[in-house]
């Protein structure tokens, strides 16, 4: 009895589901892409926390629990992936909910507000209305109303936005609003960076990228991501829209691949799988950039490279053909005589 050679597969799916998982998430589809804060799973040890505590989300939402109601470093990075199929002039909104915080100080304004000039980040407790329990105390605005972002490309390279200042690229990048409690999208001239206010504009050429969203003050919260192409869209027609989930393209009918039901074994013009005692993907050495592996190798760039030439990329691989390639585990646990 002798194990058949498509067996030596499953080493290289134990390699390659998390090269697949890493893979583009969300596509833009005529203009937009949409994305659920929730999408991404909460990494162990991050300081976001899943709610259900403000009305009208569209599922659960993300707050953030870490630094301080002011302000604090970047951290926690959460990583949205997407495909841009159309190249253009991309803004970001998000839909987001901040909160009101009473402190000590004088108001300078109508409803018992103040602001920024008070410098004062304790919060002595949540606003009532217009009214804050305790005497010479104020409602700031500006707090607990941000978060960093900033967008890579493919290869994990910074991607500045279309009109950032020189000396800041490389830097996260705050962007503010929402509403008191309740979801409102953020504006125009929401990032706020070396002291300016400017548009979330990316230029952003066909390709795929990620969209890093960071904490920086407390119990803020995000609910929805929204890109839309300034040529083709805007924030109104796309803030009714679902998400705009990556598919996969379609199987071409007649791409010369077939499975033998006898020797469980896919066949086809070029298909051949040559029988090796290392198998398709060495484990020991697939771990390691430019190792060979016996049919497979994995390169410097992450490409996990099979049989023939055929290459998987992390940026180019849809997330489907991970579950196409565990429909195919049945067939290598076949064995022949």
């Amino acid at each position: 009895m002798r194990t058949h050679p498509t067996l030596s597969l499953l080493p290289a799916l134990v390699v390659l589901l998390p090269t697949l998982a890493s893979a583009q998430q969300f596509e833009e589809q005529d203009g937009y892409v949409v994305m659920e804060m929730e999408s991404v799973p909460i990494p162990s040890g991050h300081e976001w926390e899943t709610r259900t505590d403000i009305a009208d989300a569209s599922g659960t939402h993300y707050a953030f629990t870490g630094n301080g109601i002011c302000n604090g470093p970047a951290g926690s990075p959460l990583r949205y992936t997407f495909r841009v199929h159309t190249g253009g002039t991309y803004r970001l909104h998000l839909r987001a909910a901040k909160t009101l915080h009473c402190v000590m100080g004088a108001p300078h304004g109508a409803d018992n507000r103040c602001d920024e000039h008070d410098r004062t980040c304790s919060s002595l407790s949540i606003p009532d209305g217009n009214s804050c329990p305790g005497s010479n105390q104020c409602i700031r605005t500006d707090i607990s109303n941000d978060a960093f972002v900033h967008v890579e490309d493919a290869s994990g390279a910074y991607v500045p936005f279309a009109a950032q200042p020189s000396r800041t690229e490389g830097q996260p990048i705050k962007l503010y609003g929402g509403a008191d409690r309740r979801w409102a999208w953020t504006g125009d001239r929401s990032l706020d960076i070396a002291g300016g206010k400017h548009d979330a504009d990316w230029e952003l050429p066909a390709g795929d990228y990620t969209l890093v969203v960071q904490g920086r003050s407390q119990m803020f919260r995000i609910d929805r991501i929204l890109f839309y192409d300034r040529a083709r869209g805007s924030r109104s027609d796309g803030e009714g829209l679902g998400e705009t989930l990556f598919s996969a393209p379609p199987v071409e009918e007649d791409a010369g691949v077939a499975v033998d039901e006898d020797a469980g074994v896919a066949s086809g013009d070029d298909a051949g799988i040559p029988e090796t005692d290392a198998g398709v993907l060495g484990m020991e050495d697939a771990s390691r950039p430019g190792a060979d592996a016996g049919a497979g190798r994995i390169d410097g760039g992450g490409r996990a490279e099979l049989m023939g030439g055929c290459a998987i990329s992390p940026s180019r691989t849809p997330l489907p053909l991970a579950f196409l390639l565990l429909a195919l585990v049945p067939l290598m646990r076949r064995r022949v005589r």
